[in-house]
Order: structure tokens, then sequence, then C-alpha cells
């Protein structure tokens, strides 16, 4: 079923080596990593687990579509438009108007000519910024929550003690003459 939600929603999964082995054991790949557009993750390195884990560390750039707020577009203000002009201008007879043109869809195209060109002079325009979107590379963390957060903290210090522990043991036992570290 899972392998189906995958295909259905058309992911690519990244990971193709072996990402977790335990002992003698042979290894499985139980990490993941899924995004709908196969270019969007490159440079894919597995390293050695992070203190006692059996999970190997998983680096990757991600090339991900930044929005950027730099185009402009012009919109018609409607709220200021001269309505009483527009009335003026669209006042006439319709019928005869249309009636020189041969078939629906030309008098469909001289009708929506006519009207955008009252638009185009009673109603004002306005410049705004719009929303272009660009590939930018990026190396900037993801967005994780409080929590997960606070588990990646969490594991970070849980390693770094242990290694201190070690190093502590170590420096000791070299105090006491025991060059060898046992």
């Amino acid at each position: 079923m899972f392998i189906e939600k995958v295909r259905d929603c058309f992911l690519t999964q990244h990971i193709e080596e072996i990402t977790r082995i335990r002992g003698d054991s042979t290894g499985n790949t139980l990490d993941l990593l899924f995004s709908n557009e196969e270019s969007i993750v490159g440079d894919i390195k597995l390293e050695s687990p992070l203190g006692k884990s059996d999970h190997a560390c998983i680096y990757f750039h991600c090339d991900i579509q930044e929005m950027e707020d730099k185009s402009k577009k012009q919109v018609d203000m409607y709220e200021k438009a001269d309505y009483l002009l527009m009335k003026q201008r669209l006042t006439m007879d319709w019928i005869q108007y249309l009636s020189l043109e041969p078939d629906i869809e030309s008098k469909w195209n001289k009708f929506k000519g006519k009207f955008q060109a009252v638009i185009d002079e009673c109603v004002p325009k306005k410049i705004i910024r719009g929303l272009r979107v660009s590939r930018k590379r990026t190396n900037e963390k993801l967005p994780m929550n409080k929590k997960l957060w606070a588990k990646v903290k969490k594991k970070t210090e849980t390693v770094g003690e242990t290694e201190n522990n070690e190093n502590e043991v170590q420096r000791k036992s070299m105090h006491k003459g025991d060059v060898s570290g046992n």
C-alpha cells in the first residue's frame, strides 16, 4: 500500500544505498528521501553513523524554488473607474455593430475588443510587485517544528557527552601513567 501511494503521488526515492547495518546482518535501506521532482535532490553522501546509532548520516543538497518578489504587474483598479463614461462608450446599437461579422467567433472577438478598449480607457491602472519563481541552490536549514529540533539537539548533546566521557577516561588513564589508554 505504501509503494502504491508513492507511485500515485509520483514521488522519487533518492536513497539507493544501504543506510542501516546492524551487527553481522545484511544491511537495509531504511532511511528514505522522497521528492516530487527527480532533479531537485543531488550530491547525496552517506557517512558513518553518529555515536552509537546504526543508521548512516545522509547529506544532500536541495535545489529548491524560492519565491522572489521582483516582477511588476499591472492591475485594473475598478473601485476608481469612471462608470458614467464607461456607460456612455458602451451605449450603442450592438446588433448593427456586430451584424457585419460573418460568424459567432468573430462577433465575440469584436465585442470583446470593444469592451476591453472601454475598460482600458475608463479604468485606471496600478503597477504592483508580483511574485516570480527562480531556481536557487541553497544549503539553508530546512524548516522543522520545535519537537524535531529538540530531538536533534538532544541527540547532538548526547553524542558530545559520549565523546567527552571517552576523552575524560583516556585523560585520567594517561595521568595515572598508563599510556596505552587501557
